[in-house]
């Protein structure tokens, strides 16, 4: 199926933005409207490539990268405002992954590591209306060091009280599969991974536990 080892897995750990959400294109918005008072631009490309990072970090690099002096704790805290309030009625779930959670989450534990601030990672998990399933929340208020250090992921296999070995992380960037690794775990990219693939892994995991 995939290069995974079911029989190890006694956790399930979910990014947020791009994994279990489909909210990139509405945080790029929002970044980039509030990165126009700076002076500040970012790219698709670029915010595909910082995905998992907390948003004072990007803010730091390309302040650096554009020769511009930005307040990044400012900067986030505004960009999650015009999120908040212009962004999150349209955030939709990311097809497949959520299943897991729903079908899953009396058989496995289960918690979400996002690089999101956690007021705003609350508010996109109950638009989901998924909070009930998980069983802790891990945000960039939460680690000193954000993805791509393993310090969130980490976190989530603490507080669902599983080894990281046992853990299986489910990203949508780099970044965060770098985090997940480098913590030892086992990762999978949805970007990567036909909704066949996982609806295969999902029913894996359902005989796993049967």
């Amino acid at each position: 199926m995939m290069d995974i080892d079911i029989s190890r897995i006694k956790g399930l750990i979910f990014d947020l933005d791009g994994t279990l959400a489909d909210t990139m294109p509405l945080h790029l918005e929002a970044w980039n409207e509030v990165g126009e008072k700076y002076g500040l631009s970012l790219s698709h490309e670029e915010h595909i490539k910082f995905a998992g990072m907390s948003t004072e970090d990007i803010v730091n690099i390309q302040a650096d990268k554009q020769g511009v002096s930005a307040d990044a704790k400012a900067f986030s805290e505004q960009k999650d405002k015009v999120f908040l309030e212009e962004k999150l009625d349209d955030v939709k779930p990311i097809p497949v992954v959520p299943d897991f959670l729903y079908s899953l989450h009396n058989k496995f534990p289960m918690a979400v590591g996002t690089g999101s601030q956690r007021i705003t990672a609350e508010k996109i998990i109950d638009n989901l209306n998924v909070n009930k399933y998980i069983e802790g929340l891990v945000t960039a208020d939460d680690v000193e060091n954000h993805k791509p250090a393993p310090d969130t992921f980490l976190s989530c296999a603490e507080i669902i009280d599983i080894a990281p070995e046992n853990c299986l992380v489910f990203e949508d960037g780099e970044l965060g599969m770098q985090s997940a690794k480098t913590g030892g775990m086992q990762a999978i990219n949805i970007t990567k991974t036909s909704d066949k693939k996982l609806r295969d892994l999902l029913t894996s995991l359902e005989n796993l536990k049967k």
